[in-house]
């Protein structure tokens, strides 16, 4: 009997049994609990039972470890641009249903896939768990499932928004040891910058349309003020922001084919960047003050509608505290993302002004020999 249990305690789990069990752990603890469990196995049945009792807390564990708030909220802000003009409720269901199968789904990654075909995959993942929730709400709660063709729209734009948002947002270095790492590093960073600017800014002038829309006019033109001045003010503090254009880059010395378009292309990227920087003429951070009135106008629809609802204004009855909600999550998110965006535009400046440098070194020993 005694050689009976040893021969048992040694013999594994069924191979099916052992790589379904193995497939619902995370993978960065996947190979160590799964061997000590082969280890340890008995019989299927007490296999069975214990994967279920710590797989979920195993699961919960990682997705604890792999949470990153500022990713999320900017899943959130993407799913709301992408739903813009969706019932409050709905977009609401829609929004949790995404980021919590996204939260597990992150759990599951090997953190060193952070290619461009992981992207791909993670927005395709977004599109259909939103579609699954949608037909499981149907079922269970129609009121809360979204129009088919405003679904069909959001959802093709969730692809590409949340591809493109975790690609900057785990952007991947090229290891610097490769030929043409450092260029190549610099164009991909460059890149994934510019797209987090255009996406925040998207999600500015979505923010922009639907608080205009969610706070009735009671005067005639406000909605055109509301819309164009913040839209200037934006227009204004970027290119106040914006280095001075390098235009002599390359012209103490002699032309070289090889070196000087290289560097006035870094030159031209650093520039169209958006960095602190002060008026030409003046010391007053004046970009600085702009971007604050930028945000209060961005604020001002739902001030108004708290306003109208605090004095007791018969127009509170007119507008949409829903999406008035929705909008003020949204403005607080963008807020908060702008810190990260200022940091990274900061980053990347710094960082190809080093290869400017380098590059104007290199010029400098050229001329000298």
């Amino acid at each position: 009997m005694v050689e009976m249990e040893t021969k048992t305690g040694k013999i594994g789990p069924p191979p099916f049994l052992a790589a379904a069990v193995e497939r619902l752990i995370p993978g960065p603890r996947r190979g160590l609990i799964s061997g000590d469990w082969y280890e340890s196995y008995v019989s299927p049945r007490g296999y069975i039972r214990k994967a279920a009792r710590a797989i979920p807390v195993i699961v919960a564990d990682e997705v604890r470890r792999t949470f990153n708030l500022a990713f999320v909220t900017g899943e959130a802000c993407v799913l709301y641009i992408s739903f813009a003009g969706a019932r409050l409720l709905p977009l609401l269901a829609v929004i949790a249903a995404v980021i919590a199968v996204l939260t597990v789904r992150e759990a599951y990654l090997d953190p060193a896939r952070r290619s461009q075909q992981e992207a791909a995959t993670h927005g395709i993942v977004g599109s259909t768990a939103a579609f699954l929730s949608q037909v499981l709400l149907g079922i269970a709660a129609p009121s809360l499932t979204l129009p088919y063709g405003m679904m069909i729209r959001g959802a093709a734009i969730s692809l590409m928004m949340m591809s493109a948002w975790r690609l900057v947002f785990y952007l991947k270095t090229t290891p610097a040891d490769e030929p043409g790492a450092a260029r190549r590093a610099v164009r991909e960073s460059y890149s994934a910058t510019r797209r987090m600017n255009i996406l925040w800014v998207t999600a500015c002038i979505v923010l922009i349309f639907t608080s205009t829309e969610a706070v009735p006019a009671t005067i005639k033109g406000r909605d055109f003020l509301f819309v164009f001045i913040p839209l200037v003010v934006l227009f204004v503090a970027y290119r106040l922001k914006l280095n001075v254009p390098d235009r002599t880059a390359g012209m103490s010395g002699p032309l070289h084919l090889s070196g000087d378009p290289y560097k006035q292309e870094l030159s031209v990227k650093r520039d169209m960047l958006w960095t602190p920087g002060r008026s030409a003429d003046s010391g007053v951070p004046w970009s600085a003050c702009l971007e604050v009135l930028f945000f209060v106008l961005l604020a001002l629809p739902l001030c108004i509608a708290v306003w109208r609802w605090w004095s007791g204004d018969p127009a509170a009855w007119l507008v949409d505290w829903f999406q008035v909600g929705a909008n003020f999550g949204a403005f607080v998110s963008l807020l908060v993302l702008w810190l990260y965006i200022k940091r990274l535009n900061r980053k990347m400046v710094n960082a190809l002004q080093e290869m400017i440098d380098a590059a104007n070194r290199e010029l400098q020993a050229e001329q000298k020999k």
